[in-house]
């Protein structure tokens, strides 16, 4: 069963929101398309998901799929069945000094019990 964390730092001063997403799921979990659905859907639901963004200026539901898709190509390219891989999705947006940014970097890794 997939594991589901959601961090979010609110920095008001920046009017800049950061925040970190990350499942934990197993290779099959990852790589079957209605699955990583499910697993996309399940963090798009979290409680914590949207708090601090603004949904008409992320497109958070694209990020999330984008990064769970990436990260199955890169499962199958080095990892196989079996293994436990830990997605996560870092993503910074705001307005600082009245300049939109929004920056999302992503990274696989294989968990070793």
């Amino acid at each position: 069963m997939a594991m589901i964390n959601v961090h979010t730092h609110l920095m008001p001063s920046l009017q800049s929101v950061a925040k970190e997403f990350s499942v934990s799921a197993t290779y099959e979990e990852l790589c079957d398309a209605g699955s990583r659905e499910q697993l996309a859907l399940t963090l798009l639901n979290d409680q914590g998901a949207w708090n601090g963004l603004d949904p008409e200026q992320v497109a958070l539901g694209h990020l999330i799929r984008a990064t769970l898709a990436d990260a199955a190509t890169a499962a199958r390219k080095a990892f196989g069945p079996g293994a436990r891989i830990r997605v996560v999705l870092e993503l910074l947006t705001g307005t600082p000094h009245g300049d939109r940014i929004e920056y999302a970097s992503s990274r696989s890794e294989i968990v070793m019990d």
